[in-house]
């Protein structure tokens, strides 16, 4: 089987205009993957089963100086001078990829600001809450406080003084759980 591999966007992969041309596809590929490759091809010669010919798929690309980077490749059969022949289209998708990297940071960053912002809001809305009955403990004390201090001590109004402070403080309470 005669083996050619086009560039389309993946810069030669190092090889130059024409250094890729007569290999088999697994010259773009990292060669923890050249051993599957050739499973890939002996199965095919022996049984028929097409494992990627005919279609595409995004595979770990391999360039000339051994750096890895996101690839699709799509492989073709045909026949060339009576022989069967391969040709491995290979298209470097780093920057698709790289975009999809940026745009999840970008969303993960988003939701994160909803989250803060939401937090906030709900924080904001406790302390609001909660700010009205501890005004009114505060208002109850003191005037219970200005009773005490000018010796005025109806019995009854402090009681009620008291019962509205506990009130109010059980009330805070409930706010905080």
């Amino acid at each position: 089987a005669v083996g050619f591999l086009i560039d389309t966007g993946w810069g030669g992969g190092g090889y130059g205009p024409s250094g890729a041309w007569g290999h088999t596809v697994k010259i773009s590929r990292p060669e923890t993957y050249h051993a599957e490759h050739d499973g890939y091809l002996m199965n095919y010669k022996s049984n028929g089963e097409k494992h990627i010919s005919g279609s595409g798929r995004e595979v770990t690309g391999r360039r000339k100086g051994g750096t890895t980077f996101p690839m699709y490749l799509s492989v073709c059969e045909g026949q060339l001078g009576g022989r069967r022949s391969f040709v491995g289209i290979v298209h470097d998708i780093s920057d698709e990829r790289e975009r999809e990297r940026q745009i999840q940071a970008l969303q993960n960053d988003l939701l994160h600001a909803t989250r803060v912002t939401a937090m906030g809001q709900m924080s904001s809305a406790i302390a609001h809450e909660l700010n009205q009955p501890l005004t009114a403990i505060l208002s109850y004390a003191g005037t219970m406080q200005r009773m005490i201090d000018k010796e005025i001590l109806p019995l009854a109004e402090i009681r009620e003084g008291l019962a509205k402070t506990a009130k109010d403080a059980a009330r805070a309470g409930e706010i905080i759980r």
